[in-house]
């Protein structure tokens, strides 16, 4: 018996842009530091277990998702979805906020943290600090 389900034709209809604001609104929830929820991975994925109890929050997801809601809020507001456009916003304010006080220590910024709040890293490179990614932790 496997975990995974069978895919299927869905009946619902949507455009391209509608498709993306589903997956973006899906990843607007914040855990205890203002930062994304991980959710968990694949079996081969070395972060699968970080975001398993539903609290492991991740510093790239966090630059990834201020970017796509960024420029998917300048695209809602040119189809003349101000709602959108401006829950987006918002969002992308508030994470930035989120990232530079919980995650910006003055020199790197962390890995994800997981349930347990344990943070990753740290991890050996020269160009971590200048790449808001898993980069060395505090």
């Amino acid at each position: 018996m496997t975990n995974y389900s069978l895919p299927k034709i869905s009946e619902n209809r949507a455009s391209l842009f509608d498709h993306c604001a589903l997956a973006l609104d899906r990843s607007l929830r914040t855990g205890a530091h203002g930062l994304p929820l991980m959710g968990t991975g694949d079996w081969n994925d070395g972060m699968d277990m970080v975001g398993a109890g539903g609290k492991g929050e991740s510093v790239w997801l966090g630059w990834f998702l201020h970017s796509a809601i960024a420029a998917f809020s300048n695209l809602a507001e040119r189809r003349g979805n101000t709602e959108h456009a401006q829950e987006w916003r918002q969002h992308a304010t508030d994470l930035k906020a989120s990232l530079e006080r919980e995650a910006w220590d003055g020199d790197w910024y962390p890995g994800p943290s997981s349930t347990t709040a344990r943070r990753s890293g740290p991890f050996p490179t020269t160009n971590a600090a200048s790449t808001p990614s898993l980069s060395p932790g505090r």
